[in-house]
């Protein structure tokens, strides 16, 4: 998804087919690490990406660009230039997809499974909601197409903490 999403970006903005390509080798690695661990995934990604890439004698100075995308991913990590922009819209394009709760619910069963963490409702909502708060789109493209519903999701998010909270009241009292 998030390679499409690169890719989609990356012509609607009018990206040149060499930082096309750039874009789209990131993307494809950008989560690689995962298969070593969660936290400073980006960083093992990027190394991941390195060796493959330097054994297909790919250019140094596009390497390097790859690299800075797949760094670029890092949650807290602001964007330095339209690259990295878009390839960080790219990977959180589902905040402002109606398919978010999906990807946060796999994201949660992920987390707690590899991690051995029990997420309660209301923690997870909240953390969310603090992300939401947090986060921001980029590229001109991501703020116009997916904007509009990450702040649905986030009306929707503070709704069900509303809930979790209630529920949580009712608990107690009981």
């Amino acid at each position: 998804e998030v390679v499409n999403e690169a890719e989609k970006i990356g012509k609607e903005i009018g990206i040149s087919d060499l930082d096309l390509e750039i874009l789209i080798i990131a993307a494809y690695f950008h989560d690689l690490g995962h298969i070593d661990q969660v936290e400073n995934h980006e960083e093992i990604s990027a190394q991941y990406a390195e060796k493959f890439l330097s054994n297909l004698n790919y250019p140094t100075e596009r390497l390097n660009k790859v690299i800075k995308c797949i760094l670029a991913t890092k949650l807290d990590y602001r964007p330095q230039n339209l690259l990295e922009e878009i390839i960080k819209d790219a990977d959180l394009h589902h905040v402002g997809s109606d398919k978010y709760f999906d990807k946060s619910n796999l994201l949660r069963t992920e987390l707690e499974n590899r991690c051995g963490k029990k997420y309660e409702d209301y923690d997870w909502i909240k953390n969310n909601i603090d992300f939401f708060i947090k986060h921001k789109f980029y590229t001109k493209y991501a703020k116009d197409n997916y904007e509009e519903i990450k702040q649905s999701n986030l009306l929707k998010l503070q709704k069900r903490l509303r809930k979790a909270l209630n529920k949580a009241d009712e608990e107690k009292i009981k």
